[in-house]
């Protein structure tokens, strides 16, 4: 049973981290050019937003990636315990 709720875990963990890894690449690899009709306060406020979105995403990524590895690390020693 807890095997199995490891298992659930660590493939919730992995799909979350590949999805932040994805935000995270699309918000680094976002336009931060100047748009001709935006005032320079505008365009600071879009580079501090799209920044902002930037460290959110790579928090989760590395928080969920953290969480694959631990129940990773449980799933193998549920696994040696089940082996005589």
């Amino acid at each position: 049973m807890l095997l199995t709720l490891y298992i659930i875990a660590a493939i919730l963990c992995a799909v979350t981290t590949i999805i932040t890894f994805i935000l995270y690449v699309r918000a680094r690899m976002a336009d931060r050019s100047e748009h001709p009709r935006h005032t320079p306060a505008q365009h600071q406020a879009k580079l501090d937003w799209l920044d902002k979105k930037e460290d959110q995403y790579q928090t989760w990524h590395f928080v969920t990636l953290a969480l694959f590895v631990l129940f990773g690390v449980l799933i193998l020693v549920q696994v040696s315990k089940m082996i005589p």
